[in-house]
């Protein structure tokens, strides 16, 4: 006959509570929080739906998130390296963190697609919200699990587009953290049962000590923050030839008594970041000569900007009551748009329907951010 030993009967007391495991109510809930910071986005509203699971003896976690911008923040502030780590209070008055990695939506959307996560049970309670943080082990998160947890709040943790120069239309390279998909980690399960069988008793939460940090010297927050100002100025540049050539690239005015309606269509090519290079095209009929035969007009216009130079000042945005709206860039005198013929102006205007306002405001914030980076010595 064979001698059970205790790591023996350990191991079979595991296997049969992996058969039969205790059914134990997941726990979900939605919080909200207004007003506040996280990194440089201004975040004037955020709402969390959670639930915490499980399934074949591993936890699951679920989330989604909404957010709206607050202040002087793009609506893609948030970038997908943004973590929502949640509160949660213990029976025993403790407080813990559960991390979470929802789909990250542009401010206003609605709630994004449920993401599902599978960490191993030493990763999902940890002691503060950044990682690297000390978690409890694989029994007291089973206890932490069945015991009845009241959710307090939750911080955010995002690297911002500003500063690491993602492109939200690039996805971060695959990550055994980023998989949304159900997984069951085997060697976590290994080495987990492994701990239950030869430390039994829970294991308290450790603090570590606080990693030491060197301080950034003055020249190298000053690098940063011309590093920053680039990639403010490269988006800039990128919206104004997104927004010219879909919802401003074309204007259609009403008609009046001596011309039909005019067809004003706009082009823009970025040479660099600050030199952008304007093009518009405008169609109508001169109704009233003599013959009362129709005269087609057409009239084109050119001007080569350069921010850091041409620019004097950016106009406020003109709303008419007849329905349209326009933005202005007043040039200096050195430069002048000119049209076919001898007509010559030093302003150069963009027209659009009043239904593209909140556009045309986005089009005035750019023309900003390039004038502010261009016109400031480097």
């Amino acid at each position: 006959m064979y001698r059970r030993t205790p790591l023996l009967a350990s191991l079979i007391a595991w296997i049969g509570l992996t058969a039969s495991p205790t059914v134990i109510a997941a726990q979900s809930d939605e919080l909200d929080r207004t007003g506040f910071r996280s990194s440089v986005c201004n975040i004037d509203s955020m709402s969390v739906s959670f639930k915490v699971d499980q399934a074949f003896e591993e936890p699951l976690v679920t989330s989604a998130m909404r957010w709206n911008a607050g202040p002087n923040t793009s609506e893609d502030c948030l970038s997908r390296l943004t973590h929502v780590w949640v509160k949660a209070r213990t029976p025993e008055g403790d407080l813990t963190y559960i991390k979470l990695s929802p789909t990250i939506q542009r401010s206003g959307e609605s709630f994004g697609a449920t993401v599902t996560e599978s960490p191993s049970w030493s990763r999902l309670f940890c002691a503060s919200p950044r990682d690297g943080t000390s978690c409890s082990g694989m029994v007291e998160a089973r206890r932490l699990y069945g015991s009845e947890l009241k959710f307090e709040g939750f911080n955010v943790v995002t690297e911002t587009l500003a500063i690491t120069g993602l492109s939200r239309d690039t996805d971060r390279a695959p990550r055994g953290d980023d998989d949304p998909r159900p997984r069951l980690n085997v060697d976590n399960l290994l080495e987990d049962a492994l701990a239950e069988v030869l430390d039994p008793k829970p294991k308290p939460v450790e603090t570590l000590p606080e990693p030491e940090v060197a301080l950034p010297t003055p020249e190298e927050l000053a690098a940063r923050e011309v590093e920053r100002m680039h990639l403010l100025a490269e988006r800039a540049s990128g919206n104004v030839m997104t927004l010219l050539g879909s919802s401003l690239a074309r204007y259609e005015a009403p008609a009046n008594r001596c011309e039909s309606g005019r067809s004003i269509a706009n082009w823009v090519q970025v040479e660099d970041t600050c030199k952008l290079n304007f093009r518009s095209e405008e169609r109508h009929n001169f109704l009233c000569e003599d013959d009362g035969a129709a005269r087609p007009i057409r009239a084109t216009r050119r001007a080569d900007i350069d921010f850091s130079r041409h620019v004097q000042r950016i106009s406020d945005i003109r709303v008419s009551n007849s329905g349209w709206a326009a933005l202005t860039l007043h040039l200096n005198s050195e430069l002048r748009t000119t049209e076919e013929g001898e007509y010559q102006s030093n302003r150069w205007q963009f027209t659009t329907g009043d239904g593209q306002l909140d556009d045309l405001k986005r089009l005035a914030a750019s023309f900003a951010t390039l004038h502010a980076y261009c016109t400031t010595d480097a």
